[in-house]
């Protein structure tokens, strides 16, 4: 299938990455027995999804992924990202506050911090993504905040910190899963039903 001409035009990488995001996307459209055709792209670059499915979409060299279900409200998102070496820490430090970054040192030795780091990041990008098809607009990083985090359970929380939409108030507790691909990798998902 082809590409659009903002992909086309650029590195390969990104046509690779595309491509096999879509083909994730495709097969999780299969697995619920529906028409067999990749999301389109939308005008933020985000996937359109057949009408009473939401579905999400992330792809970071060597790993590609897509879930979609059946839902007409509600939003899921995933995402996978290597975790970031310890002396980039300061690029993301910007992710988190004060008080999220106590919280991420106190996990030490159990989690690095480079690790934790990474998860919020994950995190705040799956929630960014569940939540875009209700609330249509970007966000940035202070719209939620870590409030939990269990590295051996694989789990974290997130609070929002303002109203992202009607279904989405301000306080509003967000669980996120996580798994480790590997050492140096991480995917976390977030589903809330809407």
């Amino acid at each position: 299938m082809p590409v659009p001409d903002s992909v086309a035009r650029s590195v390969a990488k990104r046509q690779a990455e595309y491509v096999y995001g879509r083909l994730c996307a495709q097969a999780s459209l299969r697995a619920l027995g529906m028409d067999a055709r990749w999301p389109a792209l939308g005008r933020s670059g985000q996937p359109v999804w057949p009408e009473g499915v939401i579905g999400s979409i992330t792809h970071c060299e060597p790993y590609a992924a897509a879930v979609a279900v059946r839902a007409q409200q509600g939003g899921v998102g995933i995402d996978v990202e290597r975790v970031i070496a310890a002396e980039q820490l300061s690029t993301l430090l910007s992710v988190v506050d004060p008080v999220e970054l106590a919280l991420l040192q106190q996990l030490r030795p159990r989690l690095s911090l480079a690790t934790g780091l990474t998860l919020v990041f994950s995190a705040k990008e799956s929630l960014y993504k569940a939540v875009f098809p209700s609330v249509g607009t970007f966000l940035d990083f202070d719209c939620a905040k870590l409030c939990g985090l269990n590295p051996e359970q694989g789990w974290l929380e997130l609070r929002l910190a303002k109203t992202l939409c009607r279904n989405l108030p301000a306080g509003t507790r967000l669980p996120v899963r996580f798994v480790y691909l590997r050492s140096s990798w991480v995917l976390t998902a977030l589903y809330w039903a809407g």
